[in-house]
């Protein structure tokens, strides 16, 4: 920012004109359609009003009014785009799948920006400071709290609307941010999942402050449905300016690279495109002391034993419920020794009762609803064979973990799930009812003749994915991304213009605005105002405190 662009201020002003002309248009005529969106913003005033003495955030109160009303204008212009290019991809479809973010920051080295996902490899940077960013959760979790002597949170006062997901606030988390990213004296931001709202405005306002960027995409996502037009659309804006992107399986990568156009003329051949050099591949990885294997039980060992059946999933349709819904009636009427136990929430839960009722299997499948991350290991436990049917997986940590326990595995074959285990320790499936069928069949042979031993293959699975070789990995993109070559804002617009004809002007208008704000708060708002940090807890630190008797949070 400290060069001056005459050719910014003439973008500017057009991008305001623009601003203006379509606030009036759906003032005008949209009216009607704004309402739940203002009635976000009252509700957000109302939350930060009841809670005013929770909320110890270092923000400036007066930025409140001026940053909110930005935000509406900001709204107001992108729904007017969203309503002209795809009426099918409104809120319903985009905002409901937004991720909490997670902020992990390292000193005196970097600070990363994370999302969902990654908290095993926060905790596992090496000797680093980590800092998690997330939006507050009702009645009373906002503020800052220390949940370790090396973990602190920051809980942004914003209110989720449905499955802990927050509605896209553009210029509304750049005072939060930026205050937070200063004082914390932050180097790096990372950010997880491509439909974060936080984590695409977290990459978007680090630039402004010199922040280096790395973005981690952990889902496969389709070409063809408008929702994915869309998130792909807003995912090639954002990594057009990212430093590096890093994915978890390669076939994960392949569907990155080619959602986000990640592509690089060859120097040799301009008219040749070829991969950016700066995606990696670090798959994620599990703490296999977490899942060690429950030991048999001389009173188990009958002649016709109970071969139990575990799903752990969310249950929707991405994770392949409706072919659970159709293959476990057939599997309870072909094995009548096979049981099944079913974990997790989900819009097909319903689906999953009527189907149970309408065979009579109440006494075969149990329902365990929504289960604790710290329950994993006692439900994993009470199976022999563990079933994923995902119809898309970019990983597929539930399968690792499954193993790791000692389970036989049963996947359909989908994304990265063939690079996760060796083939004696899962059997594959097509994504199609008989298929699942003939795979869970072969699995129930396989552990009733005794061929599956569990504590040999926990003993395999914990050599083959560890986070303290995730975390020396993630570091290695860290240092390539701190001495690698950094944009100037000039090319950043130039980079956001070849987004297209339509979309480029748009995001080059977002991309200004962000930094007539960020100017706006440099002048309302000066660093030198700013609380810095000066030093962090560390064990020394917590070794002559009180001890803590819990892992809840402490405040700040």
């Amino acid at each position: 920012m400290k060069k001056k662009h005459p050719e910014v201020t003439k973008y500017t002003l057009f991008s305001i004109g623009m601003l203006q002309i379509a606030i009036s248009v759906l003032i005008k005529y949209h009216i009607k359609w704004l309402n739940p969106f203002f009635k976000y913003y009252i509700e957000h005033y109302k939350f930060l009003r009841q809670n005013k003495i929770n909320i110890n955030l270092p923000i400036n109160p007066k930025i409140h009014l001026l940053n909110n009303v930005l935000n509406n204008v900001f709204f107001a212009y992108v729904s007017l785009f969203l309503t002209t290019i795809s009426p099918y991809c409104l809120s319903n479809h985009y905002v409901n799948y937004h991720s909490p973010t997670v902020a992990q920051s390292t000193v005196p080295i970097y600070t990363i920006y994370t999302l969902f996902g990654s908290i095993s490899l926060i905790y596992f940077l090496l000797s680093n400071f980590v800092i998690v960013i997330t939006h507050g959760h009702k009645p009373d979790r906002v503020g800052i709290r220390w949940l370790l002597p090396s973990l602190k949170v920051y809980y942004i006062p914003f209110i989720p609307i449905a499955s802990s997901a927050t509605l896209p606030n553009f210029f509304t988390s750049l005072p939060y941010l930026r205050t937070i990213l200063l004082r914390e004296h932050i180097q790096l931001v990372h950010a997880h999942a491509s439909l974060s709202s936080i984590g695409h405005e977290g990459i978007l306002h680090s630039h402004l402050m010199g922040i280096r960027t790395v973005f981690t995409d952990h889902s496969l996502f389709g070409f063809e449905d408008a929702a994915s037009i869309l998130t792909n659309k807003l995912l090639v804006a954002t990594l057009k300016n990212v430093d590096a992107v890093i994915c978890v399986s390669h076939t994960g990568r392949e569907n990155t690279v080619l959602r986000g156009q990640l592509f690089e003329k060859e120097k040799d051949d301009p008219t040749k495109l070829s991969v950016r050099r700066d995606v990696y591949v670090i798959p994620n990885a599990i703490i296999a002391e977490q899942f060690k294997p429950r030991p048999s039980k001389p009173s188990e060992m009958i002649d016709a034993p109970i071969v139990t059946i575990v799903v752990l999933s969310r249950l929707a349709y991405r994770k392949g419920i409706d072919l659970l819904v159709a293959t476990a009636p057939q599997i309870c009427a072909t094995f009548p020794n096979v049981r099944f136990v079913i974990g997790g929430d989900g819009p097909k839960l319903i689906d999953l009762l009527q189907m149970r009722e309408k065979h009579l299997l109440q006494d075969r499948i149990e329902l365990l609803g929504a289960v604790r991350h710290n329950d994993v290991l006692s439900v994993l436990s009470r199976g022999s064979i563990f079933m994923n049917t995902s119809l898309t997986e970019s990983f597929g940590i539930a399968i690792l973990e499954a193993a790791c326990a000692g389970l036989y595995v049963v996947s359909t074959r989908v994304g990265g799930v063939p690079e996760i285990l060796p083939q004696d320790l899962i059997s594959f499936a097509e994504p199609e009812a008989d298929d699942v069928f003939r795979a869970i069949s072969e699995a129930i042979t396989i552990v009733a003749a005794g061929k599956h031993d569990p504590i040999k293959a926990h003993e395999r699975v914990r050599t083959f994915y560890g986070w303290r070789q995730v975390a020396a990995r993630t570091e290695k993109v860290y240092n390539a991304v701190m001495h690698s070559h950094q944009m100037e804002l000039m090319e950043r617009i130039e980079r956001t213009m070849d987004l297209g004809p339509f979309a480029g002007p748009i995001y080059t208008i977002i991309l200004l605005v962000d930094c007539i704000f960020f100017l706006v708060l440099e002048w309302f708002y000066p660093r030198e105002d700013l609380d810095f940090v000066e030093h962090h807890w560390d064990d020394d630190v917590l070794v002559k405190s009180k001890p803590v008797s819990s892992r809840r949070g402490i405040n700040a």
